[in-house]
């Protein structure tokens, strides 16, 4: 249940800190699963959007897709 807290207070854009308390988790355990919400957006969209290259900025964190490309073939 608190994954589906964490997540629905990302959507709204809620700071890291902020879904800590209201959820009742650490400040690493948030930012865990903030971070893990977004790769899994960004590896979502890069295996299905050929426009998706160079620089993108989610959530204030630039990424570069080289990176994620790495990323991604270490996780399949």
């Amino acid at each position: 249940m608190k994954w589906l807290s964490l997540i629905k207070l990302f959507d709204l854009g809620i700071s890291v800190r902020q879904a800590a308390r209201e959820v009742s988790v650490s400040y690493p355990t948030a930012l865990n699963a903030f971070d893990s919400i977004r790769y899994s957006i960004l590896y979502s969209l890069a295996k299905t959007d050929d426009i998706l290259k160079g620089e993108i900025e989610a959530d204030e964190a630039t990424i570069i897709v080289r990176q994620m490309a790495r990323i991604t073939k270490s996780i399949a």
